[in-house]
This record gives C-alpha cells, sequence and structure tokens, in this order.
C-alpha cells in the first residue's frame, strides 16, 4: 500500500520542483533530470509530457512527438499533451497530422484558445495560402517570424537559417522589440514589433541556432497575451487559468503559443499545492489560486 502510494507523492514533489517556468530557464538540464527521472518512474505521463516539453524547446520535434505519444498512452485526456503533440508535428511539417492532433484537444479543451491558433495555422498552409502576418511584418521586414508563450515568456522565432551570432543584434525595451540580422547573402533584414504588454528587458534574451533565431521575452507576470503586438489601450489581461488538469501548458502556442498562444506555446499554472514554490520564481509575482 505504501508503494502504491509512493508514486503520486514523487510525482507531485517532482513537478514542484519541475514547473515549465524553471524548464524554460535551462532546458537541457531539466531534459537531463527528467530523464533520471523517468528510470525511476517509467510511467509517470506527466514526466514524459514534462520531458516532450523539453525536446520542443530544444528543437528536437521527433523525440517530442516520441515523449507526448508514450504521455497520451498513459493519460489520453491530457490536453497540454496533445497541444504539444500538435505543435512537434507542426514544426515537422506534418500539417494533417498536427491539424487532427489540434481539434482532438480542442474537445477536450475548448476554452483554450491555443488550439484557435494553431488550427487556423494549420489549415491556412493546407489550403496553400501563407499564415497571416502583421503590418509591421509587411511593411517593416523581410524577417518571417512564429511566435508562442510560455507563464514567464514570450518566444518569438526568427526563421533564418545559417547565420553567426556576430551578425545578429536583438535590441529589447520595455515595450518595444527591434532585431536586425545579417543573412549570408550579405543583405541586412529587420524587425521591430510595438508589444502589447510590458517585458523586462535586463531578463530578455536571445540566441543563435543553425536553424532559427530564437528570442525569449520575460513576463512581469504570469498573464496570458491576447497576441504579440498592440498599442493605446487594452483589455485586462487573462490570468492564465489555475488546474490539476493544466499543469504545464504549451504553446504553443503558443503556442510558443504562450498569440501564438494565444499563440504559443499559451498556457497554464501551476496547481495551488505549488504556491509555495511560485513565489520562489522571479517570473511569477502574482498569487494562484
Amino acid at each position: 500500500m505504501a508503494a502504491a502510494a509512493a508514486g503520486p507523492a514523487s510525482s507531485q514533489r517532482f513537478f514542484q520542483s519541475f514547473p515549465d517556468a524553471l524548464i524554460d530557464g535551462d532546458p537541457q538540464a531539466a531534459l537531463e533530470e527528467l530523464t533520471k527521472a523517468l528510470e525511476q518512474n517509467p510511467d509517470d505521463a506527466q514526466y514524459y509530457c514534462q520531458r516532450a516539453y523539453c525536446h520542443i524547446l530544444l528543437g528536437k520535434y521527433c523525440d517530442g512527438i516520441a515523449d507526448v505519444k508514450k504521455s497520451l498512452e498513459l493519460n489520453p485526456n491530457n490536453s497540454t499533451a496533445l497541444l504539444r503533440k500538435g505543435i512537434c508535428e507542426y514544426y515537422e511539417k506534418d500539417y494533417a497530422s498536427a491539424l487532427e492532433t489540434f481539434a482532438e484537444g480542442q474537445k477536450l479543451d475548448g476554452t483554450d484558445t491555443n488550439f484557435d491558433i494553431w488550427i487556423k495555422r494549420c489549415q491556412e498552409i493546407q489550403n496553400g495560402s501563407e499564415p497571416e502576418v502583421s503590418a509591421s511584418q509587411r511593411t517593416q521586414s523581410k524577417i518571417k517570424y512564429d511566435w508562442y508563450q510560455t507563464e514567464s515568456h514570450v518566444i518569438i522565432t526568427l526563421m533564418i537559417k545559417n547565420v553567426q551570432k556576430n551578425d545578429v543584434r536583438v535590441d529589447f525595451s520595455e515595450k518595444e522589440l527591434s532585431a536586425v540580422v545579417k543573412i549570408p547573402s550579405g543583405e541586412d533584414c529587420s524587425l521591430k514589433l510595438r508589444l502589447l504588454h510590458p517585458i523586462i528587458p535586463e531578463q530578455s534574451t536571445f540566441k543563435v541556432l543553425s536553424t532559427k533565431i530564437e528570442i525569449k521575452m520575460k513576463k512581469p507576470e504570469a498573464v496570458r497575451w491576447e497576441k504579440l503586438e498592440g498599442q493605446g489601450d487594452v483589455p485586462a489581461p487573462k490570468q492564465f487559468t489555475a488546474g490539476v488538469k493544466n499543469t504545464s501548458r504549451a504553446w504553443l502556442d503558443d503556442s510558443d503559443g504562450e498569440g501564438a498562444n494565444d499563440t504559443g506555446l499559451i498556457l497554464r499554472t501551476l496547481p495551488n499545492k505549488c504556491k509555495e514554490h511560485v513565489s520562489l520564481l522571479v517570473s511569477l509575482h502574482q498569487e494562484l489560486g
């Protein structure tokens, strides 16, 4: 009897130690710890779902699909796992499977607008049209980008390959983001966004990968962005909804998110039992309940 009780207790302790906000900070370290945790608890659906999130942040979408499939085998009713599976399939360019996955997730959680956003993206691609872009993309920049969000960050992915870090300049201010990239042809491409909500510039970063440039903007509080850009008066931002089934978000949209998340990977707060741990995170300043 004691052994049976140890599994859930261990899972709860793990989640308290590794919320999504901490995975955002160092996905590689979190991946290694999750792998160790799965060696101890190979049938824990949440471990697989969290490790899939690590894979997404690291751009290892095939590995993410494998983990999230295992998570869904163990817990088929996890809408966050379905969101992450769809995001992985989307970035693997399997748009038909992604659309099916997002639709399935939407049936489980019709309140998560991330599913609406990702479904629209898949449909636009399948219909042969480019996803809708903002005015700033059309008039100010040749850089194509995508975005999603988590509780703690808004993540923008610039679709530019094979550039060097010293050819990339990213400037953050409280309500603006600007990026200038010298592409291999020698041409300068630029992007300037007037953000919907403030960010913390000194805690925002970017990294240059072989396949993309990832920009992570730190949120001052865990609110959901309805869109990426905006100006003037905007409606009061929505808090992420607390709930056990929504303990980890995704993206994606997101979904990042997360807007993509609304877009982004979008996303979830921690369960009530984790409140004492939330206070340790600089990214979450409001009590969840």
